[in-house]
């Protein structure tokens, strides 16, 4: 194709599915079910060479599924085996419902053992009203039995805090909220901090979980990350929890994992301390 930058020349128009921002080219020809139909049956290298005009190096992913077999990430159960000695975590990740793409709202549900192994109970993420998003994280509290629940900070204030505080009246159920700073990280900075305990099989997964697997499987090259993020996100709290199970009593102070800011933390949100002999 002549142009006017290269009278003489030609220029390449490369037109794939997606645009960079995530919208389809194509909607009536080429939908998300379409899709997702030509790369079951093609197959990842051919789909993203001549559907999404990036062909890359299969080996080049970052979280690649052969590492799933191998290292036995899969469980087939509702919740993970001993998850009563787990402790638990939920996070929010809002979305702003007025933004015509890249708006989907992401829920995270993991538990975590004393190994520091992250079961991936559930992972969500969809275009929201601001109900769904209240339904949703009131069902998730009663059938887990959360009392504290994590969401990012950004939007909460604008978009959810006084609905959720009513809604919790009128249904007479309680818990708390911890809000999370942003910090301006990148998705694809975040979700690289996954690698390390991907890669030894640290993370386990149900079969079911298509949408988080498949934008793992994809990465750096997906389109969608919203519950792979979620995923990073959590770790950010997860890090931050003692080694033992829910329950367990630590006999000793771990100085190098402890500071006095987040006892002090602790005693203000009036919860039981986690750490020493027990309660006061």
């Amino acid at each position: 194709m002549q142009s006017e930058t290269k009278p003489n020349g030609c220029e390449f128009l490369l037109l794939a599915a997606h645009h960079p921002d995530g919208t389809l080219l194509w909607p009536a020809g080429l939908g998300e079910k379409k899709l997702r139909k030509l790369r079951d049956k093609q197959g990842e290298f051919i789909y993203w060479t001549q559907y999404e005009c990036k062909p890359y190096n299969p080996g080049d992913r970052g979280f690649p599924a052969e590492t799933l077999t191998r290292c036995n990430m899969f469980y087939d159960t509702d919740l993970p085996p001993n998850h009563e000695r787990m402790n638990k975590y939920c996070l929010i990740d809002l979305a702003d419902a007025k933004r015509t793409i890249n708006c989907r709202t992401a829920i995270v549900v993991v538990f975590v053992d004393d190994r520091r192994h992250v079961w991936v109970v559930e992972a969500i993420a969809a275009k929201m009203d601001p109900l769904t998003k209240i339904d949703i994280i009131h069902r998730i509290v009663r059938q887990y039995g959360f009392k504290v629940i994590h969401i990012e900070e950004n939007l909460y204030h604008n978009m959810l805090e006084f609905s959720l505080k009513q809604e919790m009246q009128l249904r007479g159920e309680w818990y708390r909220v911890e809000l999370l700073k942003h910090r301006n990280r990148e998705k694809d900075s975040r979700i690289l901090r996954l690698q390390p305990h991907y890669e030894r099989g640290a993370i386990h997964f149900k079969r079911g979980q298509r949408q988080l697997l498949r934008e793992l499987g994809d990465f750096p090259f997906s389109y969608e990350k919203d519950t792979a993020d979620a995923l990073a996100y959590i770790m950010d709290i997860v890090r931050q929890a003692p080694l033992t199970a829910a329950g367990a009593v630590v006999t000793e102070y771990d100085y190098n994992t402890i500071t006095p800011r987040q006892v002090c933390r602790e005693i203000k949100q009036g919860q039981l301390l986690r750490w020493g002999s027990g309660p006061f």
